[in-house]
């Protein structure tokens, strides 16, 4: 791949790069799959940690052909990183992953980033454009996919879907999503695979904010938790996917049944949330809202405190949250058995949001809250009610100012620590959503607003550097770069930046 980074949208055209030439050009690419025989839908197979990976054929956006026999024990270790390039999640774990690749790939570590949505090539590297404009062209290898053979082979249900493959191609690590906590299970586990010593590759988890004290923590759950990466996949429900029936009970005792086909109720939200947190109650209230308008006209909303808290417990976030928004009027429903993670997989994100068709299926689901997702939600509930004919007042899409205070109770420590954390949390995801798609101005406030609150972090500070480059403030971003070094004097891009002449 070129180092030469590629133009953000709305940039002057100055005709394509070497690398999206590169991706128009394997527009007749096709991929081949070495599997001894078609496998017929019902024959799929399910994997899962122990699982036997197949042998692979297929050519890049490149042009590069690679060939996978594992009975060869080539390469070492290998991860097939399945990715939607319009995804934040995705985008933050390609930088995870290119990292760490650029030292790994030397121990005999090959990553493939498979493109999951069945993008041509060309959509694909437009896609990565702003990706590309703040970091670097990506040293993976980029396998499109646009008759979605390698993601209906491996039963891909969501992106990011992550696989860790060992050298004789066994399935040494499955994880659906990305968190910090999935980054360090695959530092872990690469480490594991290529026989190098714990810690060997932390370098990468830095770049995602993971302190020391952090991975510690971490790495020691996963000691804690044993063998559960050998338990089979997760299953966690996405657009496309039917809901399997489901019985309550709501806080108030009142027992109900939501079956499908659902005569009268086009559409049906079912909200997954774990211990009020600020987006928990964004998103909450923001239902609350929705319901109040649409409810007439058949929408249906369950919310699932799915963190496993007994029912005094999420009663008591109940009355917390009724002192500063209207009460609910959908039911909400404590699950300590964690029935509906059964349901609706698991997830390390929350919330999650699913909405529902009258038919059972899947129509729209979200991980976290965000003023665009609140939009997007509002814009597929409307469709849904107008198709069956339904009129109702103009849906308030708009989040509002919302919070999640502590409970009066709390020792005064425990609560502002618990704020303290919240509110870094919650302008995290904004301003990684707004990051990760290009805009650079919206992005900014928030992570501001994260360092106001802990001064001390650098990977955010160095992603306040790169806005004031990208929107051209070279003072300002100067003047970050040297905040960065003060913290972290061997940041080398804070000084590579800071060498740039008229620096």
């Amino acid at each position: 791949m070129p180092t030469a980074r590629m133009k953000p949208h709305g940039a002057g055209d100055r005709g394509p790069t070497q690398w999206q030439a590169r991706f128009a050009a394997a527009l007749c690419l096709s991929i081949a799959l070495v599997v001894g025989r078609p496998l017929a839908a019902a024959e799929e197979p399910a994997f899962r940690a122990g699982s036997q990976a197949p042998a692979l054929t297929f050519k890049d956006c490149g042009g590069t052909s690679h060939s996978i026999d594992w009975s060869k024990g080539t390469p070492k270790a290998a991860v097939l990183f399945f990715f939607d390039p319009q995804s934040p999640p995705c985008l933050m774990e390609m930088s995870f992953l290119d990292t760490l690749h650029s030292r790994a790939r030397d121990l005999g570590l090959a990553i493939f980033a498979i493109e999951s949505k069945g993008r041509a090539p060309a959509d694909v590297g437009q896609a990565l454009e702003r990706y590309c404009a703040i970091y670097r062209d990506p040293s993976l290898a980029m396998i499109p996919d646009p008759a979605f053979r390698l993601s209906r082979l491996f039963r891909v249900r969501q992106a990011p879907t992550t696989f860790l493959v060992d050298g004789s191609g066994s399935i040494a690590l499955l994880r659906e999503g990305f968190e910090k906590p999935i980054a360090v299970e695959l530092a872990r586990g690469i480490e594991r695979v290529l026989g190098q010593k714990t810690g060997s590759f932390s370098f990468a988890l830095r770049g995602l904010g993971v302190s020391e004290e952090g991975e510690a923590a971490l790495t020691a759950q996963l000691a804690a938790r044993g063998g559960e990466g050998e338990e089979a996949a997760p299953k966690t429900l996405m657009a496309g996917d039917r809901v399997p029936a489901l019985e309550f009970v709501d806080l108030a005792g009142r027992s109900a049944r939501w079956e499908w086909p659902a005569s009268g109720a086009p559409a049906r939200v079912v909200i997954l949330w774990s211990g009020l947190s600020v987006p928990d109650a964004q998103a909450l209230a923001f239902l609350g809202r929705v319901h109040a308008s649409a409810h007439d006209a058949g929408l249906g909303v369950l919310a699932v405190e799915a963190g496993g808290l007994d029912l005094q417990s999420v009663e008591e976030l109940m009355e917390r949250f009724r002192r500063f928004h209207p009460p609910l009027t959908f039911p909400v429903v404590a699950d300590p058995g964690r029935r509906f993670e059964k349901f609706f997989g698991k997830s390390e994100r929350s919330p999650r949001t699913y909405l529902v068709g009258a038919d059972g299926v899947i129509v729209h689901e979200t991980a976290g809250f965000s003023e665009d997702q609140a939009a997007a939600l509002t814009k597929e509930i409307e469709r849904l009610l107008r198709e069956a004919g339904k009129t109702f007042p103009a849906l308030d899409a708009s989040t509002g100012t919302l919070s999640a205070p502590s409970a009066p109770d709390e020792a005064p420590s425990i609560r502002q620590k618990r704020e303290r954390e919240d509110a870094i949390n919650a302008n995290l995801r904004q301003g990684d959503y707004a990051f990760f798609n290009g805009d650079w101005g919206k992005a900014l406030p928030y992570y501001q607003r994260v360092i106001e609150v802990d001064p001390r972090q650098v990977s955010i500070m160095v992603r306040v550097a790169q806005i004031h480059e990208q929107l051209g403030d070279p003072a300002k971003a100067r003047e970050t770069w040297q905040r960065v070094l003060a913290l972290q004097p061997d940041n080398a891009e804070a000084r590579e930046h800071l060498r740039k002449p008229g620096r």
